[in-house]
């Protein structure tokens, strides 16, 4: 150890070119070249994230870097916590149809008045004629004033103080645990099973004059129409 103390004082006439030269060959070997090909393939986004905080850690710093890295996550988050996937789209059952929504994750007030503009939004081009159909299964969390929100989503979708002329709203498959925080309404009803949701559907053709006692009976169901949701 006492010669390389003794050369140490010497590293001082060795130029800062050659210094950063030797620096970088010796983390060369930790530097991971797959990893920003393998996010480009899977995901843009990591893509994206990956390439502004390199850029940001070299311009100005690890800290910075780590600053800026945290703050995009953040934001990241908060976006899919606002905007969460919902996929809404018209679905047949026996032939009579009803708008599905499927939500991908919880749902969180910051994300209850985007689920209630996509309803909505289907529910208008349908001309408030079709039932709604909320799947829960995929929701893993509800918080109380996404519940309200469902319950206010119910009231949206009367046209007037009459109850019969409103159109129904279904939460199917809902978590036990979830439903009490939901005030239930003349229109918001709870389902179990694919059958309760048939009868309910059935029920809804024959409100609306989309299919007569005569042809229920004989099983001999067409509504005639399609709607396509953007």
């Amino acid at each position: 150890m006492k010669p390389k103390a003794d050369l140490s004082p010497y590293f001082n006439y060795i130029p800062e070119a050659t210094l950063a030269a030797i620096l970088i060959c010796s983390i060369f070997t930790l530097l991971d070249f797959k990893l920003p090909m393998r996010l480009w393939r899977e995901s843009k986004r990591d893509f994206g994230t990956w390439i502004l905080c390199f850029c940001v850690c070299v311009l100005f710093g690890v800290e910075v870097g780590l600053f800026v890295s945290i703050i995009v996550t953040a934001l990241h988050l908060l976006f899919l916590w606002a905007r969460p996937e919902i996929l809404v789209k018209i679905q047949e059952l026996d032939g009579m149809q009803y708008i599905s929504v499927v939500p991908g994750n919880g749902i969180y007030f910051p994300a209850i008045n985007h689920l209630r503009g996509l309803v909505l939004k289907a529910c208008t081009q349908a001309n408030f004629k079709i039932m709604v159909v909320i799947d829960g299964h995929k929701i893993t969390g509800l918080d109380y004033t996404a519940a309200q929100g469902i319950s206010k989503l119910s009231s949206d979708l009367c046209r007037n103080s009459d109850a019969s002329s409103s159109t129904l709203l279904i939460l199917y498959r809902f978590p036990g645990h979830l439903q009490h925080l939901i005030d239930v309404t003349d229109n918001l009803v709870f389902c179990e099973n694919e059958t309760k949701v048939k009868e309910f559907l059935t029920q809804e053709s024959l409100r609306n004059g989309f299919i007569n006692l005569k042809e229920h009976i004989r099983a001999s169901i067409d509504l005639g129409y399609k709607i396509d949701i953007e």
